[in-house]
């Protein structure tokens, strides 16, 4: 293996066949800390990031912003519960206008 720059301060070796990989050892070490014993995790961080793929959590669940794979009626889009809101507020002032009417408000 030879020895060939860095990434982050971590060494990056050639494997014998020709693959280029990380000397685990010298990579940025996750920087969560046990709450029971204090202890930091011994584990690399992710490439970016401060902690290991244990703590770091995932990336958030479900598609992107936009996303019509699970669309099936529109019932709870957006837009829908903006007009059900809009639509609740008029009903609301209808009947208060109608109130004031009959007891002569």
């Amino acid at each position: 293996m030879q020895d060939d720059g860095d990434r982050d301060g971590a060494r990056i070796w050639y494997i014998s066949n020709g693959v280029r990989g990380f000397d685990v050892n010298t990579l940025p070490r996750c920087r969560a800390i046990a709450k029971a014993t204090g202890n930091r995790c011994k584990r690399p961080a992710q490439k970016g990031r401060r902690h290991c793929g244990v703590h770091n959590g995932t990336v958030p669940a479900g598609g992107p912003k936009g996303n019509k794979n699970a669309y099936k009626h529109g019932l709870y889009t957006n837009e829908a519960v903006k007009e059900n809101r809009l639509a609740r507020e008029l009903l609301h002032e209808a009947e208060d206008f109608i109130n004031q009417i009959i007891h002569g408000g």
